[in-house]
């Protein structure tokens, strides 16, 4: 039966396992310099410094400047992308995903639908981060038992849009002495 059936909704919508209510829109594979039209908090990168994959939100769920709510988002729904890193793996995408929907779900119990501010953005990516990496594995074992092998199978088709390399300033000063 596993063979038929999808753990993930179409299109990237990420819903509430309970409700079935939309949480959230996530594209997978999405070009890092596509999505950034303002500057992202400075320990973005470092937090997935070990990971092959990185999330933020797309522009339209963020402020613009004081008093302004930046532009509404289509549905009033919040949308992410995940951006993957040279030489990611399927369960890279798996484990991508499935802290997106760790941010929707977080994102949107806390926050409902209303833009947010850089530094809560990236508040609610370290607390949904910390939340899946915890529960990951557990998630995992119960998907294997139910006839599931989610680092099998691709979430994206094709090429992503681009592949974010991250150059640390260790790296760059030994290529400066080189």
């Amino acid at each position: 039966m596993a063979e038929r059936e999808r753990i993930f909704e179409r299109f990237g919508m990420i819903r509430d396992v309970d409700t079935h209510e939309q949480l959230g829109h996530c594209t997978i594979g999405s070009s890092f310099s596509g999505i950034l039209r303002d500057p992202v908090p400075s320990e973005l990168p470092e937090l997935f410094q070990q990971e092959q994959y990185l999330i933020w939100f797309d522009q339209h769920c963020l402020r613009r400047g004081t008093g302004n709510t930046g532009t509404p988002y289509p549905g009033g729904i919040r949308r992410i992308h995940i951006c993957l890193k040279e030489d990611y793996t399927l369960s890279d995408q798996f484990k991508a995903w499935v802290h997106a929907a760790e941010v929707c779900r977080i994102g949107f119990r806390i926050h409902g639908s209303a833009n947010l501010d850089g530094a809560v953005a990236l508040d609610i990516i370290r607390t949904a981060y910390e939340a899946a990496t915890v529960h990951l594995a557990d998630f995992a074992t119960k998907l294997h038992s139910a006839g599931w092998n989610p680092g099998d199978y691709a979430l994206m088709t094709g090429s992503p849009a681009a592949v974010v390399t991250l150059v640390s300033s260790d790296a760059k000063e030994d290529k400066k002495s080189q």
